[in-house]
């Protein structure tokens, strides 16, 4: 299951140990045409990805949570 954008920030928080704030910004207030673009497409369909099922198809990789990557990441 992919983590919706608050709890992201919540775990970006956590790691950095300070405020993140999610803010959705309305799509006609973006005016570089690529970055339009690319929210338009993640907002709308996006990657079609069965997470769930990736550990099981490939168990040679080491999975990692975002709160554990965040922390691994950012934490001081």
């Amino acid at each position: 299951m992919s983590l919706p954008p608050p709890k992201m920030a919540t775990a970006l928080s956590a790691a950095l140990g300070r405020e993140v704030r999610h803010e959705r910004v309305p799509l006609a207030e973006i005016g570089n045409p690529d970055m339009h673009a690319m929210w338009a497409f993640l907002n709308g369909s996006g990657y079609q990805v069965d997470i769930a099922t990736l550990p099981a198809a490939y168990p040679e990789v080491t999975w990692t949570s975002f709160a554990d990557w965040a922390h691994h990441t950012f934490s001081r």
